[in-house]
């Protein structure tokens, strides 16, 4: 995908203003031909072109009106679901697990607080971003029973990084995602558009690859998906799972069976299916991004290595791609 040269974050940014601001790139042109048409009576009328865009600007009002807004009041009004809470015992073990995983620890700290000077990152504001990652809440008082275990995990902090926390609060600001607010940047109706075309030439890259497509069985979570998705309401195959769809790529039972008749049974041979058929196929999570379009390539390395293995030894590896669509 693209890169990080300076060509190619202009271009990155370049395509953000154009999505993010595309009713105006309609209503400027729309402008400049109805005042030549008032200027010069005469000249040829671009009724077609003039047309085209006001189509254009129309659609994004009702995506603005019908789809957009709609959305943004559910994700600015619906409150953070917050798992059980933990015990002492629970949330000591938890912080030993965060501070094993942190090879540097300053670092990780710093990560959380946006990637602040540690000159700016205080004493108090330590114990506020404590307090919500391990304690669920925002508020001081509510945790004056807790200040003995606060204290120690800022003494523990404060020890792995070999510096103390001047006291006070500083400048920076901690990253508490359940309490910070939802804060958007609004995307056109052209750039779902270009989405749901990148969907589109994904799906074709993985059927023309082997993949097979198990759409998600339920038809309340397909309608719910923006863009739409027709490729899943007519797909072949449907997932056991309702809100989870995934691409496989791999011998269905009826080929593994027809593979296994079609060769000699040897007690090596019979050692290595049962071998295969307890192998675990590879599941494969996609990160934040356009799906599975970045990752066409590993993917299609895998397949590569899985019919290597399947020439020497039968039915290669199996491979689960996951998909994750963002939920309404």
């Amino acid at each position: 995908m693209i890169g990080n040269s300076p060509p190619e974050w202009a271009l990155i940014q370049v395509s953000v203003i154009i999505f993010r601001f595309t009713p105006l790139f309609y209503l400027l042109p729309l402008l400049a031909l109805s005042a030549y048409s008032i200027y010069d009576p005469f000249a040829t009328p671009h009724h077609t072109a003039q047309a085209v865009l006001i189509g254009l600007l129309l659609a994004e009002a009702v995506f603005y009106v019908f789809l957009y807004r709609p959305q943004l009041r559910v994700a600015a009004t619906t409150e953070a679901v917050y798992p059980k809470a933990l015990t002492k015992a629970e949330r000591q073990a938890l912080f030993q697990q965060c501070l094993a995983h942190a090879h540097d620890t300053a670092l990780y700290l710093r990560g959380w607080f946006l990637n602040a000077p540690l000159d700016d990152i205080r004493r108090d504001n330590v114990r506020e971003f404590l307090l919500w990652a391990f304690f669920e809440t925002s508020d001081e008082d509510a945790a004056a029973a807790h200040n003995a275990e606060l204290d120690g995990y800022v003494a523990t902090l404060e020890d792995r990084m070999g510096r103390r926390f001047a006291p006070g609060r500083g400048t920076a600001r901690s990253l508490r995602l359940t309490l910070e607010p939802v804060t958007t940047a609004y995307r056109s109706l052209a750039w779902y558009v270009v989405i749901a075309l990148v969907d589109g030439v994904t799906h074709a890259f993985l059927r023309a690859h082997g993949f097979r497509f198990y759409g998600r069985s339920s038809a309340a979570e397909v309608r719910a998906t923006f863009p739409p998705r027709p490729q899943e309401l007519f797909s072949t195959y449907k997932s056991p799972a309702p809100a989870l769809g995934y691409w496989y790529y791999g011998p269905n039972s009826q080929q593994q069976q027809q593979h296994q008749n079609a060769k000699p049974r040897t007690r090596a041979s019979a050692a290595a299916e049962q071998k295969q058929g307890q192998q675990l196929p590879v599941v494969f999570f996609h990160g934040i991004g356009v799906g599975l379009l970045t990752y066409l390539r590993f993917l299609f390395d895998l397949v590569k290595a899985a019919n290597a293995q399947s020439a020497q030894d039968g039915p290669g590896v199996r491979i689960i791609a996951v998909e994750m669509l963002p939920h309404p």
